[in-house]
């Protein structure tokens, strides 16, 4: 009874048989689709591959009812046939279970497969029997995806939380920052500038940061109820700058706090430091996109506001020291400390973790 639910589950996928060791036979990315590894998934189980995807559907749900990535209906179609449908008079050639494995696919199905993982003596039994290899494949598989597009699956952040559209609408703007500089101790008066270079619907978010002596640029996106921005430049020496922001936003968004960690400007030591950013609620026509200008034309207007904190810098750091102070890690002091105090440091690790380190992951 059990051989014939395995033979069944091989032919399910629109007829489609896979072979005792599909992997292999593909020897390029492309001759992968998703209808191959939900069948190869669907034997590993004894499942009919429909059940498959529903339940790796309800897997990739976030907790906030929205959509995942890739969309619930999109994974449910993946065990469909390909289908033309006319869409605004125009023919479209929907692949489903065609459709070539992206590696947010695979992360979902390996997840999925690594969740349900058979014991090791189900596994090395099923190896020696035909066919029974099947978990092993598409587990295979999924690893070959996800190596072989690391760089499409890095270069770039994840972007904001799934129905966050209004949210970002409402948050784009130019900022006042107040942040306390770590090289002079004196609350300076900084530019954020968080643009939305797309459409609601489809949003780009980009933002830019000025402070007297560098501008850095990057990314910007919504993550619960923190606003981070990921930023870069060049110093005047050319030397690089990172940056990333924290911010809280809550109901009254025209105001966002939290801090930013960065590298300092002393050795490059990290350090955080509390800042508070205040929305100009009036700017000139076109003055969001002042991150597309030069870094010194930037700067050299910026450093003519030359803006006085003195009078609330004392009220402000009485509110944001209660939550964070300024933090410079000094590793140079820091790290022979610690070697001191711990055998050069080797008391950090525990035994159990090295035993852990010393064994690969399967």
């Amino acid at each position: 009874m059990v051989r014939r639910k395995k033979r069944d589950a091989s032919r399910r996928v629109g007829g489609e048989t896979e072979q005792s060791s599909p992997i292999a036979d593909l020897t390029k990315l492309g001759d992968l689709t998703v209808g191959k590894l939900i069948a190869l998934t669907a034997v590993a189980f004894e499942e009919a591959p429909h059940d498959v995807v529903d339940k790796i559907a309800r897997m990739a749900a976030p907790p906030n009812a929205a959509d995942s990535d890739p969309t619930r209906e999109t994974i449910l179609s993946y065990i469909k046939k390909p289908k033309t449908t006319k869409l605004k008079g125009k023919a479209v050639t929907r692949r489903n279970r065609l459709t070539p494995v992206h590696y947010k696919f695979a992360h979902l199905v390996i997840n999925y497969l690594d969740g349900r993982r058979p014991d090791e003596q189900s596994l090395e039994v099923s190896s020696k029997t035909k066919g029974g290899a099947s978990w092993l494949d598409a587990r295979g598989l999924c690893k070959r995806v996800l190596a072989e597009e690391r760089e499409r699956r890095y270069e770039r952040p994840l972007g904001s939380d799934p129905g966050t559209q209004a949210d970002i609408n409402l948050i784009t703007g130019a900022y006042a920052i107040c942040r306390r500089e770590t090289k002079d101790g004196i609350y300076h008066q900084e530019l954020l500038i968080l643009r939305n270079n797309g459409t609601r619907q489809n949003p780009h978010c980009h933002c830019t940061y000025v402070s007297e002596n560098v501008v850095t640029r990057g990314e910007w996106m919504i993550i619960g109820h923190v606003v981070y921005c990921s930023m870069s430049g060049h110093r005047d020496d050319n030397s690089n700058e990172i940056g990333g922001l924290y911010l809280a936003h809550l109901n009254d968004r025209d105001m966002l706090s939290g801090f930013l960690a960065g590298a300092g400007t002393a050795l490059k030591i990290p350090v955080v430091m509390p800042v508070v950013a205040m929305k100009v609620l009036k700017v000139a026509g076109g003055f969001l996109e002042l991150g597309d200008l030069g870094d010194e034309v930037i700067l050299r207007a910026f450093r003519t506001v030359k803006a006085d904190l003195s009078g609330i810098s004392a009220g402000l750091e009485a509110i944001l020291e209660k939550q964070v102070k300024p933090v410079v890690f000094n590793a140079s002091v820091c790290n022979p400390e610690l070697r001191t105090a711990f055998a050069n440091g080797q008391l950090l690790i525990s035994d159990r973790f090295r035993e852990f380190c010393d064994h690969p992951i399967d």
